[in-house]
């Protein structure tokens, strides 16, 4: 009887040595899936954080396309009135001209 008891013990012992391997290994196996968990999360964070950047650029490029459709908009306008001005400037110039030539020749 003494043996079979002893015999039981150890199995005993052995199961409970094998348990608490496996606990061992599970602690393990959950610690290294927490820090994979908390790589991931700082991959998503820094990803995260390129995709803001990047809709900003795109957001500043797009203000950019609309200031330079804007403008081409008003080119026509602007070389019109550029336009305008210089021969309103030459027709200024033209009569000032002519009064010096008629007031040279009136004296």
């Amino acid at each position: 009887a003494f043996d079979s008891t002893n015999e039981q013990f150890i199995l005993q012992e052995s199961q409970i040595k094998n348990l608490d391997d496996d606990n061992k290994s599970i602690v393990k196996s959950r610690e290294e899936a927490l820090l994979r968990v908390d790589e991931m999360d700082s991959e998503i964070s820094n990803k995260s954080t390129y995709l803001l950047k990047l809709e900003n650029l795109l957001k500043r490029a797009q203000l950019d396309v609309e200031c330079l459709e804007f403008s081409l908009e008003q080119l026509p306008r602007t070389i019109f009135t550029i336009f305008n001005e210089f021969i309103d400037f030459s027709a200024f110039n033209t009569a000032r001209i002519n009064s010096h030539f008629d007031e040279a020749i009136k004296n």
